[in-house]
């Protein structure tokens, strides 16, 4: 019997899928290439109205076809899948059950931080 060992997945690939998901709760759906420019915070006539969604220029520094890489790679691994729309002659990325489930899964443990306290650079005469 062969086991399969399940990919663990890097937080800015969990990040990507919960942008698709986001921007499907915002009622589109985006192909690699409009995805990527919504990420890089490129300003143009499809993407300005999600200048003020979370997901908008989260990643400055990757450039489009490093970030349409990390798109195909979790379609092929099956955390995102192609959708054909006709009406614009392109595929769309939708999420699928199991990137929904690695969603539900990944959860960033909250830091204990203690606050710091400010060193008093004036004090009051005595």
């Amino acid at each position: 019997m062969v086991k399969v060992k399940k990919a663990r997945l890097s937080i800015a690939s969990v990040k990507l899928i919960k942008a698709v998901a986001l921007l499907k709760e915002d009622g589109f759906w985006g192909s690699a290439e409009g995805l990527s420019k919504i990420f890089k915070g490129c300003s143009d006539s499809e993407t300005h109205q999600f200048a003020n969604a979370p997901y908008y220029g989260y990643w400055p520094s990757f450039s489009k076809k490093k970030l349409k890489g990390r798109l195909t790679q979790l379609v092929r691994h099956g955390y995102l899948s192609n959708v054909w729309v006709d009406e614009d002659q392109d595929y769309f990325l939708t999420l699928t059950p199991l990137g929904e489930e690695a969603i539900l899964e990944f959860t960033l443990p909250k830091k204990n931080v203690p606050l710091k306290k400010e060193p008093h650079t004036i004090r009051p005469l005595k």
